[in-house]
């Protein structure tokens, strides 16, 4: 048998323990492994005729993109890979932290002993149902959305043929446990404010309240960012938690990069915020005589303030931690007796008090950094209730007349009635 050609596969002849002839074998590479190996499929048959016959019908199976992967992964084995793929693939940190711990917590100890090529639709709905009953609602939904986006990426990596996640509906949440974003009346900031207004960070509520800036984008503003002239912050960058220690990097998107009006009630106290930690500053920098003698006692070394130019900076200038502003909101709210929210409530709460005042959402929406105002709709849309009121308007106002609508004749039906009978 003459050299084969490249691509046209293995041939070979199969023989007994005494060297007898007793079928073929012929072998084709379909494509390349995760780890860049050959993935090679080996097939058999009785005659040479039946195994080229087999091999050219699965050359046009590779050929026409429909051979899958021989390797056999488990769930677990696939995800971890997966996981491993987004943190190369410049996915945001936090991203793949969340997506992380989803797959550890809940994916692997539900799905991954399960070969990845046998998963079922089934299989995933009996997941899920155990992740809602030890959690909630809301983490079923999250799981099979981070399962699907990896299972469409091991679609494109040629593991499996298709998405068995497309067959599964996400979990329904009840009427009666629909999320509503908690937040505070307008009665409320104030009250807050009022209590807060002798912190050192009580410019970073002010702020929050009055741009519904994310935490994150309030933890890593910088004093760069800010234009007291123009009354106008850039968010450019954000300061998340992940594992522990804070993290700065750019905001998650393109519409999160943008520009916020603030007034002059806002601008003015910012600068006193400027210039009280610049007093901060000055204080660790040059400590007093008693704060030297205390420094000396304790035998602390000399301190130096950070120069990140971090807005709403810690002691040190640092970044502020995110777990101890949340405490400081804890404790602001008990004085103030408020409704509990969370760092986002701040958020929220400015999204409310525009709606109420009859803010147009898309306005709303480009304030807040959304990417899409359906997202807007969609989060606010109990609050959305007063404006619907007064859409359902008479007619004189909708078409902005004063003139009396016509009186429509009703059909002459009782004379009718008499004549038929």
């Amino acid at each position: 048998m003459g050299k084969r050609n490249h691509g046209e596969g293995t041939f070979t002849k199969r023989r007994d323990q005494n060297g007898k002839v007793i079928g073929y074998r012929g072998a084709v590479i379909v494509g390349f492994k995760l780890d860049g190996t050959t993935d090679r499929r080996w097939i058999s048959g009785r005659t040479p005729d039946e195994v080229r016959s087999k091999m050219e019908e699965l050359k046009t199976a590779r050929n026409s993109g429909v051979i899958w992967s021989s390797e056999r992964l488990t769930v677990k084995e696939f995800l971890v890979r997966w996981i491993n793929h987004k943190k190369m693939d410049g996915t945001r940190l936090k991203t793949t932290s969340r997506y992380e711990q989803i797959v550890v917590k809940q994916l692997i100890p539900t799905l991954g002993r399960i070969s990845l090529e046998k998963l079922v639709p089934l299989e995933v709905e009996a997941s899920l149902q155990t992740i809602r009953a030890a959690s909630s609602v809301k983490s079923a939904r999250r799981a099979r959305t981070t399962l699907s986006m990896a299972l469409n990426q091991a679609v494109r990596w040629r593991i499996v043929p298709f998405n068995v996640c497309h067959s599964v509906r996400p979990p329904a949440i009840p009427n009666d446990e629909e999320a509503v974003a908690r937040c505070w009346s307008a009665a409320e900031v104030v009250r807050f404010l009022e209590v807060a207004h002798s912190h050192r960070l009580y410019a970073l509520f002010h702020l929050g309240v009055m741009t519904g800036m994310r935490p994150c984008e309030l933890l890593g503003l910088r004093w760069k960012d800010v234009d007291f002239e123009a009354g106008l912050i850039r968010v450019e960058q954000d300061a998340v938690l992940i594992g522990g220690k804070m993290h700065i990097g750019a905001v998650k998107t393109k519409t999160s990069r943008r520009t916020v009006t603030i007034p002059a009630d806002t601008v003015l106290e910012l600068q006193r915020h400027f210039e009280r930690q610049q007093l901060e500053r000055e204080r660790l920098e040059h400590p007093s005589a008693d704060a030297l003698r205390m420094r000396e006692r304790r035998l602390t070394p000399a301190l130096t303030y950070d120069t990140s130019d971090f807005v709403f900076a810690n002691e040190l200038g640092g970044v502020t931690n995110y777990h101890n502003l949340y405490r400081v909101l804890q404790t602001l709210m008990v004085k103030a007796d408020v409704t509990r929210i969370g760092l986002h409530g701040m958020r929220h709460t400015h999204a409310s008090i525009l709606i109420q005042r009859g803010v147009k959402p898309t306005v709303v929406a480009d304030r807040l950094g959304h990417k899409d105002i359906a997202f807007t709709l969609k989060t606010y849309a109990h609050l959305f209730d007063e404006q619907r009121r007064e859409a359902a308007m008479p007619m004189a106002d909708f078409l902005g007349t004063r003139e009396t609508a016509p009186e429509v004749q009703r059909p002459i039906i009782a004379p009718v009635i008499r004549v038929l009978n």
